[in-house]
């Protein structure tokens, strides 16, 4: 049985007067249990309290708005989870709560940043003009990740751009965000066949599973995606620049295996070299 990848928003689980949290169920997206990864979102409203709590997974949040209402986005790695594909919380309310009344005070802020990196002020990996950027969180970058097992990788796309296909070379499993815009996702299964071709909105989660290739194209008004890869240092293969999979074969070999002339390889290899993994639209 082939497994459903199409893109699916979170649904609301809670909504009361400090805010509202989503979940991605495991039930309505199979394919989240299949890859042992979960996601939620949590939408705090101005003075709204979230309880003290703990999970029984490792994941990471990202803070896709902070000014008026606080909107955090949470994905993560569950194949030690009480559901495989859910987050379970568990609130340290009773006894082991914070007492509100005028005589308690509020613990104040930690100022410990060890586990908090601000991806927005950081240096792109890749950054190519009229397409986007790119910025790979790795342990190496952000040591916390180490500690939860997973990576995370932040991408911008201009208007009508394209991030060429990939795809993680180590078995580990992608879970994609759309924060902002739109556009298309298009993944291709380990038998070479189309396994996805969609239309993806900000708000909308897919999940990439090992070995599968995927690539992504923004509308006209751009594209911002998060996603978390389930290994500390993945290794991805990319099909196009100087670091292409195809370049690793001879030219005798690429001939026979896409079963073309000479002239069409070396002409297939002139463009595969010259191109970026991040691709400005054509003018």
């Amino acid at each position: 049985m082939e497994s459903n990848l199409s893109p699916k928003f979170a649904q609301k689980v809670f909504e009361g007067e400090g805010g509202s949290y989503y979940s991605w169920s495991s039930t309505e997206f199979e394919l989240l249990k299949e890859a042992k990864v979960g996601g939620g979102r949590l939408v705090l409203q101005p003075r709204g309290f979230g309880l003290p709590h703990y999970a029984d997974c490792n994941k990471i949040a990202y803070v896709l708005q902070g000014d008026s209402e606080l909107d955090i986005v949470f994905l993560g790695e569950t194949s030690n989870a009480y559901v495989p594909g859910e987050f379970t919380y568990f609130l340290l309310t009773g006894t082991q709560g914070i007492l509100g009344d005028e005589g308690q005070k509020m613990p104040q802020p930690c100022e410990n940043n060890s586990t908090v990196y601000d991806v927005d002020a950081a240096v792109p990996d890749i950054d190519v003009k009229n397409a986007g950027s790119l910025t790979a969180l790795t342990e190496m970058k952000f040591p916390f990740l180490g500690q939860v097992g997973l990576s995370a990788t932040h991408l911008k796309l201009h208007a009508n751009a394209m991030s060429s296909p990939m795809y993680a070379a180590d078995s580990s499993v992608q879970a994609i965000y759309v924060a902002k815009g739109s556009g298309r996702i298009q993944v291709v299964g380990i038998n070479g066949e189309r396994a996805l071709d969609a239309k993806m909105k900000a708000g909308h989660m897919c999940v990439v599973p090992r070995f599968f290739v995927a690539s992504a194209i923004a509308d006209g008004e751009g594209m911002e995606c998060l996603s978390i890869t389930t290994s500390t240092r993945p290794v991805f293969g990319v099909f196009t620049g100087k670091t292409s999979v195809w370049g690793t074969s001879s030219p005798q070999v690429l001939q026979a295996a896409l079963n073309v002339a000479p002239e069409f390889e070396q002409l297939f290899m002139s463009k595969t070299k010259n191109s970026t993994i991040l691709i400005p639209p054509k003018n």
